[in-house]
């Protein structure tokens, strides 16, 4: 029997290399579909989380691209969508993942927590959703302006933690002590929470 012609023996050779590549590539592709929680991975906020460019979405570290596959507007690090007339954010930010300035988005009532110095800068709070703004040591936070919130309020933990505040203003300064520039508080009078 005649050997095959050398053209017809590389055709052949290309053809099983070329087999076995794809074969492989497919086996790769499929391995990263698959969906596996490390208890590496597992938090309860974002400083948990050992890398600064991952955030605690759902109680696991998941790297942040701005916008979230889940509905959560981009800066949130989680939110809970399960009430679509009364959703959540919330955003954590310290001193080594640093938020830069943030605004709630609307219509979303926001939880935001800024631990150490710089971890925030500005905070807006809109006029559609709930505020309450919890800054921890030392420049945490930069100004923070609640003036159109329908509900806000501001824990101040340690000197110097927020810059100027700009709190709601009806019937009364919407504040502790009802003393303009202190920390926003809706306590104070029922008119401080016109959140329906």
């Amino acid at each position: 029997m005649a050997r095959p012609a050398p053209t017809a023996r590389l055709a052949a050779v290309v053809a099983v290399i070329l087999g076995l590549g794809l074969g492989a590539g497919a086996v790769a592709q499929l391995s990263c579909s698959v969906t596996r929680r490390s208890s590496e991975l597992a938090c309860t906020s974002s400083s948990d989380c050992k890398d600064s460019d991952r955030h605690c979405v759902n109680g696991y570290c998941v790297e942040h691209t701005g916008s979230s596959s889940d509905g959560c507007p981009a800066g949130c690090t989680s939110c809970d969508l399960s009430d679509p007339t009364n959703p959540s954010c919330e955003i954590d930010c310290d001193s080594s993942d640093h938020c830069g300035d943030i605004a709630c988005p609307a219509p979303f009532n926001c939880t935001i927590k800024c631990n150490g110095a710089g971890a925030c800068g500005d905070v807006g709070c809109g006029a559609v959703g709930a505020c309450d703004v919890t800054c921890t040591g030392g420049g945490a936070c930069g100004d923070i302006d609640c003036l159109a919130s329908c509900k806000c309020d501001v824990h101040c933990n340690g000197d110097g933690s927020c810059g100027d505040m700009t709190c709601p203003l009806r019937q009364t300064q919407c504040t502790h002590g009802g003393m303009a520039g202190a920390p926003c508080d809706s306590s104070v009078n029922p008119a401080c929470n016109l959140c329906s």
